[in-house]
């Protein structure tokens, strides 16, 4: 890994999420613009959930709760998020205290962008992973709530599936599902970008750009060149993998 791909952290993720979206809502208008953005976090969700079912057929596993739980792409270090479980048993409630993305947008004045981006990409991640899965997302930290709160259902967390969950975080996938933070801006860029375009025309075009622009002046051009490096990919097969 280049000095310049290990510098990336979910920072790079959330601002260029917020610079996007704000371009989005200056250049065609807040409604069109936010239901553009819209319609791209949601492709973007699917595309992780389906590469992260992926990962869970290949290494046999069910697509159940548990291994969506356990088949999580990210990571970032332990003080910059604060998690927990507020409930367990049949429906299980996770309660987010600390969070990189919302942290990132309020201190950059990002916020109204940024919470656009928390309104779908939980259900959507879900959706891609298992579209029979359920979820409820009842707050959270970019809207002004005290927490994010969210309600899986079904997850039966009891004993034996807590201790099923610790041995796949651990062992198998453990490490071995998360990607890199390059990949993940790279998935973000590409997938908004071209929705954005699909959707907005010359103004989305435009938004790119000057998203991209402010993204190269904070970063380094070679930070948004490692981005701009993924577009085309397809992104909701599993990488290295051929399309069917």
């Amino acid at each position: 890994m280049s000095e310049i791909d290990a510098a990336f952290s979910a920072g790079h993720h959330a601002l260029l999420f917020a610079w996007l979206a704000r371009e989005a809502l200056t250049l065609a208008g807040e409604e069109e613009g936010e239901a553009a953005v819209r319609h791209a976090v949601r492709r973007y969700g699917r595309e992780r959930g389906q590469r992260m079912a992926a990962r869970c057929r290949a290494n046999g596993h069910p697509l159940s709760m548990i291994n969506f739980f356990a088949y999580g792409e990210w990571q970032v270090p332990r003080e910059q998020m604060s998690s927990k479980f507020g409930r367990k048993g049949a429906d299980a409630q996770m309660l987010t205290y600390e969070c990189p993305w919302h942290r990132t947008w309020q201190t950059n004045d990002l916020l109204p962008y940024g919470r656009i981006y928390c309104l779908d990409i939980d259900e959507a991640v879900l959706a891609g992973f298992n579209p029979d899965l359920s979820m409820a997302v009842n707050s959270t930290l970019s809207s002004g709530g005290p927490h994010c709160a969210f309600l899986f259902h079904g997850a039966n967390l009891n004993l034996a599936n807590v201790f099923l969950l610790l041995y796949r975080r651990s062992v198998r996938p453990g490490k071995g599902a998360v990607m890199p933070w390059p990949y993940h801006t790279g998935h973000l860029y590409s997938t908004v970008a071209d929705v954005l375009v699909e959707d907005l025309g010359a103004a989305g075009r435009r938004a790119v750009a000057s998203a991209m622009a402010e993204f190269a002046g904070w970063y380094g051009e070679a930070a948004a060149r490692a981005v701009k490096s993924y577009r085309g990919t397809d992104f909701s097969i599993l990488p290295g993998a051929a399309s069917a």
